[in-house]
């Protein structure tokens, strides 16, 4: 899935570069697009508008208009067990929003300043990260009503960037100081790792699927696939013309995918992997 300034989402069959669905119904830049992955016919979007939407791919209009925040929203992701959909914004507040209702279940106002990702576990329903502006990464128990459990310090700017390993026992962030750091999630004073090899801020970042390496993107145009441990660099490649906004990747097809300045989206097919 893909959204755009030009106010689509759009659901693509990888293969063919073919557009199965669009959803066109938002009055402005869509930000954020997530897939439900135990309902894969249902998705979320993030706009411009403040607001959250919930749709099913084989209907329309949107099932669900979720308002509330009371900024753009930057960030939307179904929890590990679908029942819930997560949202965030530059009101610096984390939502949880039942997934089949639309109701919105708890406001945590997270962050002093924008919360530009966010991240939900891949395996604990209740877990989640997000990154701000005001250059911290904090971890969330979603079961209480005062989410925040840990912040953790060492960014020196704004945060574009979270994953979470796939055991949930290492963190990743990253952003405008050009660093990706590993977190060790139970202790939040320092980093367990800082790697330095973009040049230039960092937009994103990811895990890969061996919990070893991760993918990152960033304005200086490359991507590049890290040991976390080391920060040895295993590849880099230089992607788009630009800033490279994003950057994920496939198991099932064995591909990642770029986005970027220049409006492009890109498959990739990683020719180094950590032996």
């Amino acid at each position: 899935m893909t959204g755009s300034k030009d106010g689509t989402c759009k659901f693509w069959e990888l293969e063919t570069a073919f557009v199965v669905r669009e959803f066109e119904e938002h009055p402005g830049a869509v930000l954020a697009c997530a897939i439900n992955k135990t309902k894969v016919n249902v998705v979320a979007t993030g706009c411009d508008d403040n607001n959250a939407r919930i749709f099913s791919t084989g209907e329309s209009p949107a099932k669900h208009l979720l308002e509330g925040h009371q900024h753009k929203v930057y960030n939307v992701a179904f929890t590990a067990d679908g029942k819930h959909l997560l949202s965030t914004s530059m009101d610096g507040c984390l939502r949880q929003w039942d997934a089949v209702t639309g109701q919105c279940i708890n406001e945590s106002n997270s962050h002093a300043s924008s919360i530009f990702s966010l991240q939900s576990g891949p395996r604990s329903p209740w877990l989640a990260i997000t990154a701000s502006d005001d250059a911290l990464l904090a971890a969330h128990d979603l079961r209480l009503s005062k989410t925040v459990t840990h912040r953790y310090i060492g960014h020196e700017k704004t945060l574009w960037g979270c994953d979470i390993r796939f055991d949930e026992d290492q963190y990743l962030s990253c952003g405008m100081d050009s660093r990706v750091i590993a977190w060790d999630p139970r202790n939040p004073s320092g980093p367990y790792n800082t790697i330095t090899s973009h040049r230039n801020p960092v937009h994103c970042v990811e895990y890969m699927p061996d919990g070893i390496t991760f993918l990152s993107s960033a304005r200086d145009r490359t991507f590049r696939q890290t040991i976390a441990t080391s920060g040895r660099e295993v590849f880099s490649c230089q992607a788009h013309e630009s800033n490279v906004y994003k950057i994920t990747y496939n198991p099932a097809t064995g591909l990642a995918m770029t986005c970027g300045s220049d409006a492009l989206v890109k498959l990739w097919r990683l020719p180094c992997l950590v032996e």
